[in-house]
């Protein structure tokens, strides 16, 4: 007897796991807003220069975060 199996991988699947926001729920003028996001790689490939944009539209705030660990 044959049987045909056919798989239909997920080759790229980013899931964000966590976002950290630190001084927390509000941040004095002029201070810094540090921002940690947590991303996992759940697909098949390797995933390279993953980008994640931080941003604050009321206050005219666009960030695009490169640094990975």
């Amino acid at each position: 007897m044959k049987y045909i199996l056919r798989i239909k991988e997920t080759r790229h699947l980013l899931a964000i796991r966590d976002i950290i926001v630190r001084p927390g729920t509000s941040v004095d003028s002029g201070r810094p807003l540090f921002v940690i996001v947590r991303v996992e790689n759940m697909g098949a490939n390797k995933e390279e220069d993953i980008r994640v944009n931080v941003a604050i539209p009321d206050l005219g705030i666009w960030e695009l975060v490169l640094e990975t660990i």
